[in-house]
């Protein structure tokens, strides 16, 4: 009797973690960080190795700055669920907001492991790796992201940028040519491509390239530079 008791206390109180939980996502969904911070919070103190709500106070966290409360929220997550290849990327995420790139690499690493398909920790890694002064091994990981998601425009804008830093101009255009298909809006393509263009003399195309950035971004002030830059090329 003791015991079904016990149960029945316990079911109880992880039905009332899992409702504090589901009202945490929706203040998430709200922006009202602070609010769902306060239920993932309290879903925990009745349900101790509630996973998900750890994990989701570690993304809240992260998005208001906290970022050595999320690493803390996602270790907890690692260590109740060690393949949980989402809480290692997120880890990296917020050691990388705070500058630590080897920790952040090698939670990348982790989750690549875990998931080696996954597309996002290699556009992560390649950032990271380009920061560093590691060009090659960040234009790798771009060329494995998009082999994994060839729908993943800003691995494309990010291997154009790699590209254009080692003249490699034309192929940079293709890697612009494939956003603007995927996102017709996407105006940091129309700049890039535009400064691709402009290396290469095709001064015509870049202003269009350029004004079509303007249009889509008002105040675009790289685009503006740029294309005042090849009016005084011609």
């Amino acid at each position: 009797m003791v015991k079904d008791a016990l149960d029945i206390t316990g079911r109880m109180l992880n039905d009332k973690a899992e409702e504090l939980f589901r009202a945490g996502n929706i203040k998430y969904d709200n922006h009202d960080y602070t609010g769902a911070i306060t239920d993932y919070s309290k879903a925990i103190e009745l349900n101790p190795d509630y996973a998900d709500a750890y994990f989701k106070r570690g993304i809240t966290r992260n998005d208001i700055g906290d970022y050595m409360g999320s690493i803390a929220d996602f270790n907890e997550v690692i260590r109740l669920n060690p393949a949980f290849s989402d809480a290692y990327l997120n880890r990296g995420i917020s050691k990388h907001d705070l500058n630590d790139y080897p920790g952040a690499l090698e939670d990348y690493r982790k989750a690549l492991e875990l998931n080696p398909d996954y597309s996002v920790a290699y556009y992560n890694s390649g950032i990271i790796k380009y920061a560093i002064g590691d060009a090659n091994g960040a234009l790798e990981d771009y060329n494995k992201a998009i082999e994994l998601n060839p729908y993943f425009e800003d691995a494309f804008n990010n291997r154009g940028i790699i590209r254009i830093n080692t003249k490699d101009y034309l192929r940079a255009i293709e890697d612009f040519d494939r956003i603007i298909e995927l996102n017709p809006n996407y105006a940091f393509a129309y700049n890039n491509r535009g400064f691709a263009k402009k290396m290469i003399q095709d001064y015509k195309d870049a202003i269009l390239d350029f004004r079509k950035a303007i249009r889509l971004r008002p105040g675009f002030e790289e685009a503006f530079y740029n294309l005042n830059d090849t009016f005084n090329l011609i």
